[in-house]
Protein backbone atom coordinates (compact mmCIF):
# COMPACT_ATOMS: atom_id res chain seq x y z
CA UNK A 1 0.00 0.00 0.00
CA UNK A 2 1.52 3.33 -1.10
CA UNK A 3 0.49 6.82 0.05
CA UNK A 4 1.38 10.38 -0.95
CA UNK A 5 0.06 13.71 0.35
CA UNK A 6 -0.74 16.47 -2.13
CA UNK A 7 0.83 19.65 -0.74
CA UNK A 8 -1.66 21.99 -2.45
CA UNK A 9 -2.62 24.31 0.45
CA UNK A 10 -6.01 25.06 -1.11
CA UNK A 11 -7.13 21.43 -1.01
CA UNK A 12 -4.69 18.98 0.54
CA UNK A 13 -5.40 15.38 -0.43
CA UNK A 14 -4.17 11.99 0.60
CA UNK A 15 -3.70 9.66 -2.38
CA UNK A 16 -3.70 5.97 -1.43
CA UNK A 17 -2.98 3.23 -3.97
CA UNK A 18 -3.78 -0.38 -3.06
CA UNK A 19 -3.82 -3.30 -5.50
CA UNK A 20 -4.50 -1.01 -8.43
CA UNK A 21 -7.30 0.94 -6.71
CA UNK A 22 -6.79 4.63 -5.94
CA UNK A 23 -8.56 6.39 -3.07
CA UNK A 24 -8.58 10.19 -2.60
CA UNK A 25 -9.49 11.99 0.61
CA UNK A 26 -9.59 15.77 0.87
CA UNK A 27 -9.31 18.08 3.86
CA UNK A 28 -12.87 19.18 3.24
CA UNK A 29 -14.06 15.61 3.68
CA UNK A 30 -11.87 14.44 6.55
CA UNK A 31 -9.64 16.83 8.41
CA UNK A 32 -6.85 14.58 9.60
CA UNK A 33 -4.45 12.68 7.40
CA UNK A 34 -4.49 9.75 9.83
CA UNK A 35 -8.28 9.53 9.69
CA UNK A 36 -8.20 9.64 5.91
CA UNK A 37 -5.59 6.90 5.80
CA UNK A 38 -7.74 4.70 8.05
CA UNK A 39 -10.81 5.30 5.89
CA UNK A 40 -9.01 4.46 2.68
CA UNK A 41 -7.42 1.37 4.19
CA UNK A 42 -10.80 0.17 5.49
CA UNK A 43 -12.43 0.70 2.10
CA UNK A 44 -9.65 -1.16 0.35
CA UNK A 45 -9.82 -4.02 2.82
CA UNK A 46 -13.58 -4.36 2.49
CA UNK A 47 -13.44 -4.42 -1.31
CA UNK A 48 -10.75 -7.07 -1.22
CA UNK A 49 -12.65 -9.22 1.28
CA UNK A 50 -16.06 -8.80 -0.35
CA UNK A 51 -14.82 -10.22 -3.63
CA UNK A 52 -14.75 -13.72 -2.12
CA UNK A 53 -12.79 -16.77 -3.20
CA UNK A 54 -13.02 -17.71 -6.87
CA UNK A 55 -12.69 -21.29 -8.10
CA UNK A 56 -12.48 -22.79 -11.57
CA UNK A 57 -13.31 -26.48 -11.99
CA UNK A 58 -12.23 -28.30 -15.14
CA UNK A 59 -13.84 -31.72 -15.29
CA UNK A 60 -11.16 -33.30 -17.44
CA UNK A 61 -10.07 -36.35 -15.45
CA UNK A 62 -11.19 -39.95 -15.79
CA UNK A 63 -12.82 -41.75 -12.88
CA UNK A 64 -15.29 -44.55 -12.11
CA UNK A 65 -19.04 -44.21 -12.59
CA UNK A 66 -20.50 -43.33 -9.16
CA UNK A 67 -23.85 -42.35 -7.67
CA UNK A 68 -22.31 -39.03 -6.62
CA UNK A 69 -19.04 -37.14 -6.90
CA UNK A 70 -17.69 -34.35 -4.69
CA UNK A 71 -15.34 -31.48 -5.56
CA UNK A 72 -13.71 -28.71 -3.54
CA UNK A 73 -11.41 -25.79 -4.34
CA UNK A 74 -10.75 -22.36 -2.82
CA UNK A 75 -13.65 -22.68 -0.41
CA UNK A 76 -16.13 -23.78 -3.11
CA UNK A 77 -17.42 -27.29 -2.35
CA UNK A 78 -20.24 -29.20 -4.00
CA UNK A 79 -21.64 -32.63 -4.76
CA UNK A 80 -22.78 -33.80 -8.19
CA UNK A 81 -25.55 -36.36 -8.62
CA UNK A 82 -27.36 -37.63 -11.69
CA UNK A 83 -31.02 -37.94 -12.51
CA UNK A 84 -33.29 -39.62 -15.06
CA UNK A 85 -36.90 -40.72 -15.33
CA UNK A 86 -36.39 -44.49 -15.07
CA UNK A 87 -33.36 -46.43 -13.83
CA UNK A 88 -30.38 -45.72 -11.59
CA UNK A 89 -28.25 -42.76 -12.76
CA UNK A 90 -24.48 -42.81 -12.25
CA UNK A 91 -22.27 -39.75 -12.67
CA UNK A 92 -19.61 -40.39 -15.32
CA UNK A 93 -16.22 -38.68 -15.21
CA UNK A 94 -14.14 -38.55 -18.36
CA UNK A 95 -11.63 -36.24 -20.03
CA UNK A 96 -14.47 -34.58 -21.97
CA UNK A 97 -16.49 -33.77 -18.84
CA UNK A 98 -19.22 -35.08 -16.55
CA UNK A 99 -22.20 -37.03 -17.83
CA UNK A 100 -24.74 -39.64 -16.76
CA UNK A 101 -24.87 -43.40 -17.27
CA UNK A 102 -28.26 -44.94 -16.52
CA UNK A 103 -28.43 -48.54 -15.30
CA UNK A 104 -31.69 -50.17 -16.36
CA UNK A 105 -30.77 -53.74 -15.58
CA UNK A 106 -33.87 -55.93 -15.52
CA UNK A 107 -33.98 -59.13 -13.45
CA UNK A 108 -36.72 -61.76 -13.62
CA UNK A 109 -36.89 -65.43 -12.68
CA UNK A 110 -33.26 -65.32 -11.60
CA UNK A 111 -32.08 -63.95 -14.93
CA UNK A 112 -30.78 -60.38 -15.39
CA UNK A 113 -30.20 -58.44 -18.56
CA UNK A 114 -28.68 -55.04 -19.23
CA UNK A 115 -30.12 -54.74 -22.73
CA UNK A 116 -31.93 -51.56 -21.73
CA UNK A 117 -28.90 -49.91 -20.16
CA UNK A 118 -27.75 -46.51 -21.41
CA UNK A 119 -24.81 -46.85 -23.81
CA UNK A 120 -24.09 -43.09 -23.98
CA UNK A 121 -21.96 -41.75 -21.12
CA UNK A 122 -22.88 -38.12 -21.91
CA UNK A 123 -26.01 -36.24 -20.86
CA UNK A 124 -28.49 -37.46 -23.43
CA UNK A 125 -32.19 -37.59 -24.15
CA UNK A 126 -32.89 -41.26 -24.68
CA UNK A 127 -34.22 -43.22 -23.15
CA UNK A 128 -35.26 -40.54 -20.64
CA UNK A 129 -33.91 -37.00 -20.31
CA UNK A 130 -30.83 -37.10 -18.08
CA UNK A 131 -29.60 -34.28 -15.87
CA UNK A 132 -26.75 -33.39 -13.50
CA UNK A 133 -27.48 -31.70 -10.15
CA UNK A 134 -24.78 -29.55 -8.49
CA UNK A 135 -25.47 -28.96 -4.76
CA UNK A 136 -23.15 -26.51 -2.95
CA UNK A 137 -22.11 -26.72 0.70
CA UNK A 138 -22.38 -22.90 0.93
CA UNK A 139 -24.28 -20.46 -1.30
CA UNK A 140 -22.14 -19.23 -4.19
CA UNK A 141 -22.12 -16.71 -7.01
CA UNK A 142 -22.33 -18.71 -10.23
CA UNK A 143 -20.30 -17.18 -13.04
CA UNK A 144 -20.36 -19.60 -15.96
CA UNK A 145 -20.60 -23.24 -16.99
CA UNK A 146 -19.27 -24.76 -20.20
CA UNK A 147 -19.89 -27.97 -22.09
CA UNK A 148 -18.01 -30.70 -23.92
CA UNK A 149 -18.98 -33.08 -26.73
CA UNK A 150 -21.52 -30.45 -27.80
CA UNK A 151 -22.45 -29.89 -31.43
CA UNK A 152 -24.85 -27.53 -33.19
CA UNK A 153 -27.84 -29.78 -32.49
CA UNK A 154 -27.33 -29.98 -28.72
CA UNK A 155 -29.43 -27.83 -26.38
CA UNK A 156 -29.81 -27.79 -22.61
CA UNK A 157 -32.05 -26.56 -19.84
CA UNK A 158 -30.46 -24.86 -16.82
CA UNK A 159 -32.34 -24.68 -13.52
CA UNK A 160 -31.13 -22.58 -10.56
CA UNK A 161 -32.70 -23.00 -7.11
CA UNK A 162 -35.89 -24.30 -8.72
CA UNK A 163 -36.17 -21.60 -11.40
CA UNK A 164 -35.51 -22.28 -15.08
CA UNK A 165 -32.99 -19.63 -16.20
CA UNK A 166 -32.35 -21.09 -19.67
CA UNK A 167 -34.29 -23.47 -21.89
CA UNK A 168 -33.44 -24.72 -25.38
CA UNK A 169 -30.14 -22.97 -24.83
CA UNK A 170 -26.91 -23.64 -26.76
CA UNK A 171 -24.59 -20.91 -25.36
CA UNK A 172 -21.17 -22.41 -24.69
CA UNK A 173 -20.06 -21.19 -22.24
CA UNK A 174 -23.26 -20.14 -20.54
CA UNK A 175 -22.93 -17.03 -18.32
CA UNK A 176 -25.40 -16.99 -15.43
CA UNK A 177 -25.48 -13.23 -14.74
CA UNK A 178 -27.48 -13.80 -11.53
CA UNK A 179 -28.05 -11.14 -8.87
CA UNK A 180 -28.38 -13.58 -5.97
CA UNK A 181 -26.33 -16.37 -4.46
CA UNK A 182 -27.16 -19.95 -5.43
CA UNK A 183 -27.46 -23.18 -3.44
CA UNK A 184 -27.86 -25.55 -6.38
CA UNK A 185 -28.27 -25.74 -10.12
CA UNK A 186 -28.99 -28.46 -12.66
CA UNK A 187 -28.22 -29.02 -16.34
CA UNK A 188 -30.64 -31.21 -18.27
CA UNK A 189 -30.84 -32.69 -21.76
CA UNK A 190 -34.11 -31.74 -23.45
CA UNK A 191 -34.07 -33.36 -26.92
CA UNK A 192 -33.88 -36.98 -27.99
CA UNK A 193 -30.71 -36.33 -30.01
CA UNK A 194 -28.85 -34.41 -27.26
CA UNK A 195 -25.48 -35.76 -26.17
CA UNK A 196 -23.05 -33.49 -24.28
CA UNK A 197 -21.08 -33.18 -21.04
CA UNK A 198 -20.55 -30.52 -18.38
CA UNK A 199 -16.88 -29.70 -18.91
CA UNK A 200 -16.27 -26.92 -16.38
CA UNK A 201 -17.63 -24.43 -13.90
CA UNK A 202 -16.65 -21.05 -12.41
CA UNK A 203 -18.07 -20.04 -9.02
CA UNK A 204 -17.28 -17.64 -6.16
CA UNK A 205 -18.00 -18.00 -2.44
CA UNK A 206 -18.55 -14.62 -0.72
CA UNK A 207 -16.50 -14.24 2.44
CA UNK A 208 -18.75 -13.79 5.50
CA UNK A 209 -16.04 -11.73 7.22
CA UNK A 210 -16.76 -8.76 4.95
CA UNK A 211 -19.61 -7.56 7.15
CA UNK A 212 -17.41 -7.60 10.25
CA UNK A 213 -14.71 -5.70 8.40
CA UNK A 214 -17.25 -3.04 7.50
CA UNK A 215 -18.32 -2.61 11.13
CA UNK A 216 -14.71 -2.54 12.24
CA UNK A 217 -13.84 0.15 9.71
CA UNK A 218 -16.76 2.34 10.77
CA UNK A 219 -15.89 1.90 14.44
CA UNK A 220 -12.26 2.81 13.78
CA UNK A 221 -13.24 6.03 12.02
CA UNK A 222 -15.57 6.99 14.87
CA UNK A 223 -12.80 6.46 17.42
CA UNK A 224 -10.35 8.60 15.45
CA UNK A 225 -12.86 11.40 15.14
CA UNK A 226 -13.54 11.36 18.90
CA UNK A 227 -9.81 11.48 19.58
CA UNK A 228 -9.45 14.49 17.29
CA UNK A 229 -12.39 16.28 18.94
CA UNK A 230 -10.91 15.68 22.40
CA UNK A 231 -7.56 17.13 21.29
Amino acid sequence: MNESWNSDPARPRLRLRHYGRVYLCSEGDIMMKKTCLAACAAASLMLSAGAGAAATFNFDTTGPNELSKSYSQNGVSFTVTGGVGVGTPYVTERERGLGVYTDRTVCKWGFCTGIFNDTDLDLDGQPGFEYLLFTFDLPVWLEKVWFGDADDDDEWKIIVDGDTVASNNSDNPYYFGLSEKTSWFAVKAIDLDDSFTVAGLDAVVPLPAAGWLLLGGIGGLAALRRRKAAA
